[in-house]
């Protein structure tokens, strides 16, 4: 039997079929018209870099299947230049971050904004600062309630063995003096940490530039007393600090001060037999009763092997009232280059978070480190795996912009070092102290100074 056909429905898909041919031959006489929004390049000048003059050019380029009718920076039209093919505006940067709202619309009104960032920060090199004794590399360096700028510890040549000396540079003075106190042991790569009551606490370092094996980690902790100009053993109740080229982050307590260790050259297996290595550990100690109480046997929360790394404070120049860390530092084996570049943010009640952070501009390790402003770093020497490779070109990393920006080359820059200290001064110097160069140990110290 034959299937009965259905008029209607053979009418409807009839119609069906027909609109559809006629829409296909309409879409085919009129294009369909994308709406991708303009592409926005800047040609000029590099914003990657540092700016140290406060007017410029801005030229940028603006790209279209469409024509670009206007483009704008900060709602402010800019002109177009055809014989360079960009659109061009006169622009004064104010000192720190500049946010510039780049605006492109084409013929179709289909419209690309940009945020992009610049950095203005004009600077100075100035070899006209307090003298060293002699040479001297691998210190700490700390700043005493007083203004004054304490100097322990170091090398005097390289692979030396480590110093007891320790140096004093009192506000305004033209040189460092010597302490007739000696610290209570010879120690290099160490960290010092100003407490809240104005004592300096000494942990860890080496007993040798050339930290070779375990025997050289320093494990006795000491305190310096500004007042009596004195230097006494602490006792560490727990496992001792092993480590050299670490970092210390101080913390307030109800009951005295914790101290987070970082990092650094030190033990990576202490039993059954000692094994040298980079650590990826953050110990935490209480400096309280004038004891160091470890506060668990064991390393802390796994994070990066790392050494020669810096902690510096992001949201206060005071560590005691910072909340926020930028951890950055970079392991250098042959061709081989791997940064660390993280955020310790401290939460009370509930811990220390890992943020994230953009990495080094310039990898280094064995640099310096310094809070210029809030949320704004500035990195300075180091160098990338060997003597021959220490460096001069700074870096500042901006958390505002999530990245970090070069200092352009020039004759000016500070010389090149690694394993020195860089201080800001009550007069808001920073103060370059000697450190390594490719050649040698330096004796020189150096002002950087920001104009901000």
């Amino acid at each position: 039997m034959r299937p009965r056909r259905l008029p209607f429905l053979s009418a409807l898909l009839g119609a069906i079929l027909l609109g559809a041919i006629l829409l296909g031959a309409t879409a085919c006489e009129r294009p369909f018209v994308e709406a991708r929004a303009p592409e926005i390049e800047i040609v000029s000048p590099d914003l990657s870099t540092v700016l140290v003059d406060s007017v410029a050019t801005l030229r940028v380029r603006a790209v279209s299947f469409r024509s670009v009718e206007r483009v704008t920076v900060n709602d402010t039209p800019m002109h177009f230049a055809p014989e360079r093919g960009t659109w061009e505006a006169g622009m004064r940067f104010e000192k720190g971050l500049n946010a510039l709202v780049l605006s492109a619309v084409d013929a179709a009104d289909v419209e690309r904004r940009d945020t992009v960032f610049a950095v203005y920060l004009p600077f100075r090199v100035s070899s006209e600062a307090p003298a060293l004794e002699a040479p001297l590399a691998g210190h700490a360096a700390v700043l005493l309630a007083d203004g004054s700028l304490l100097l322990t510890g170091g090398v005097s040549r390289a692979d030396g063995e480590a110093r007891r000396d320790a140096h004093l540079l009192p506000p305004g003075a033209a040189r460092f003096e010597r302490l007739d106190a000696r610290m209570v042991e010879p120690r290099t790569g160490h960290t010092a940490t100003l407490l809240p009551d104005g004592r300096v606490l000494l942990l860890g370092g080496s007993r040798s530039d050339s930290l070779s094996s375990t025997a050289s980690l320093v494990e006795a902790a000491e305190v310096f007393d500004p007042g009596a100009r004195t230097f006494a053993p602490v006792p560490v109740l727990g496992e001792p600090i092993r480590r050299a080229h670490h970092t210390a982050v101080p913390r307030p307590a109800a009951d005295g001060v914790l101290i987070d260790l970082y990092g650094g050259r030190g033990d990576v297996r202490y039993r059954p037999e000692p094994r040298l290595g980079i650590r990826d550990d953050l110990r935490g100690f209480l400096f309280a009763r004038d004891t160091l109480f470890a506060l668990s046997p064991a390393p802390g929360p796994l994070i990066e092997p790392v050494t020669g790394h810096t902690v510096t404070p992001l949201d206060a120049a005071d560590p005691i009232a910072a909340r926020r860390f930028l951890v950055l530092g970079s392991f250098f084996d042959g061709g081989f280059v791997e940064q660390t570049h993280f955020i310790f943010d401290y939460r009370p009640g509930v811990g220390i978070l890992i943020d994230r952070a953009a990495p080094a501009a310039i990898p280094r390790t064995l640099h310096a480190a310094v809070h210029v402003a809030p949320g704004m770093v500035l990195l300075l020497g180091g160098h990338q795996g060997a003597p021959a490779s220490a460096l001069d070109v700074p870096e500042v990393y901006v958390e505002p912009a999530g990245r970090s920006f070069r200092f352009p080359a020039s004759e000016e820059l500070p010389r090149k070092r690694y394993a020195f200290t860089a201080t800001i001064l009550p007069s808001r110097r920073i103060l370059l102290t000697g450190g390594f160069t490719s050649d040698g140990i330096l004796i020189e110290s150096e002002f950087f100074d920001l104009d901000f």
